[in-house]
């Protein structure tokens, strides 16, 4: 089994579980969108160019979230979406989940900024660390788990 890095951003740690990791209450997904060696990302503001993300709302599944998200920050769909672990958000007072997927991109419907996201992008995995807004070692082990998962499931 892979390890991942530990993440200590500022007074949070950030850790990554691949799955099978289970926890009763994720409260976000993170979802990673493949074209070939190219992930999606959204431009958001006050954070810049992350993959899309958000809250899983009351009732939804974690991959009928990914799809939601990654509609309504890039116009895009996506095939399949598969839980390929969550991370675990830790600051001084809380304990939080966030479950990440991985599916590869069905098709794009023509962008318009919105109040998720002003742009969008296909970024090759090799110019990831120039523009994404959080880059680390832990950051990187994911997308490249990510990609082998993606992969390992066509």
């Amino acid at each position: 089994m892979a390890q991942f890095p530990i993440d200590h951003n500022d007074d949070q740690i950030m850790e990554f579980h691949p799955s099978p990791f289970k926890t009763d209450a994720p409260f976000a997904v993170i979802s990673f969108v493949w074209q070939n060696e190219s992930v999606l990302l959204s431009h958001i503001t006050n954070r810049g160019w992350c993959v899309p993300s958000g809250r899983i709302e009351q009732n939804e599944t974690q991959c009928a979230a990914a799809m939601r998200e990654t509609f309504e920050e890039a116009a895009a769909h996506i095939k399949n979406p598969i839980a390929i672990g969550t991370f675990k958000i830790t600051d001084k007072s809380t304990t939080k989940y966030a479950v990440a997927t991985t599916s590869l991109l069905d098709s794009l419907d023509p962008f318009v900024p919105n109040s998720e996201s002003t742009e969008r992008i296909l970024c090759p995995i090799s110019k990831l660390p120039e523009i994404y807004y959080l880059w680390t070692p832990l950051t990187e082990a994911v997308f490249i788990h990510s990609l082998k998962m993606i992969r390992s499931s066509d």
